[in-house]
């Protein structure tokens, strides 16, 4: 199973998904968030720099089973 974590910050959620077995693509932009999501060393993780609106959306999988973006929709731009 495959889940993304938009704006996922240190990585509450993403841990969450981590430990049911999603491989977790988690986006996020602050450079010491992503510190924190790069110390779970686990090859079920693939960490994107980017904001919302600059997310690389070839770098998402074709099958996912989870979206998450709990806290970063008031940040997106509007469409």
């Amino acid at each position: 199973l495959r889940a993304i974590d938009i704006g996922a910050g240190k990585g509450r959620d993403t841990k969450y998904l981590l430990g049911r077995g999603f491989k977790v693509l988690a986006i996020e932009r602050n450079k010491l968030a992503q510190s924190s999501l790069h110390q779970l060393k686990t090859d079920s993780l693939q960490v994107q720099d980017s904001t919302f609106d600059d997310m690389d959306l070839d770098a998402i999988p074709e099958s996912v089973a989870c979206i998450n973006a709990s806290y970063s929709l008031p940040y997106a731009g509007k469409a």
